[in-house]
């Protein structure tokens, strides 16, 4: 019998609802998911942004400013750098920048909210490294009390 696109989905649901209630909400494990890059108002969370236990994260450019290409709205939790990013990149047509400058060699430039997961699952790992007792609470807590608010949009808290 076949895989479905829905009973992958389903699957995905089932699994990412036990990690998190077994591992990531209790065991200060967040988990972190990108906005999405298509500028829009995301206003109605979708997956896996929906789960209380997930954390949507934006992407904020140079000058602190939201990046023209990250969705925002009411379910984004925080922003972080997203533009420019330096990254270790495969070289060839299965990498990310397919023409790579050969000055630079498998170091690449990455955009996107998926860069901005990254530096605020990074933020949020040394946390629990150097508190491993920390809950996710407390994780959440700490990144939206010292995260800078940027433009006039709303944040989840």
């Amino acid at each position: 019998m076949p895989f479905t696109w829905n009973f992958y989905f389903t699957a995905l649901d089932l699994l990412l609802d036990r990690i998190t209630k077994y591992t990531g909400f209790y065991k200060g494990i967040p988990i972190f998911a990108p906005s999405g890059n298509s500028g829009a108002n995301s206003i109605t969370p979708h997956f896996p942004g929906s789960y209380e236990s997930v954390l949507v994260i934006g992407s904020s450019n140079q000058d602190h400013e939201k990046s023209d290409f990250s969705n925002y709205g009411g379910n984004i939790f925080a922003a972080a750098p997203g533009e420019g990013i330096l990254a270790i990149d495969r070289l060839s047509v299965r990498g990310y920048n397919q023409s790579p400058d050969p000055n630079y060699g498998s170091v690449t430039n990455f955009s996107g909210t998926s860069a901005s997961c990254v530096i605020a699952a990074t933020i949020a790992a040394t946390m629990v490294v150097a508190y491993p007792g920390i809950s996710f609470l407390e994780i959440k807590y700490a990144l939206a009390e010292t995260a800078r608010r940027i433009g006039p949009y709303i944040y989840s808290s």
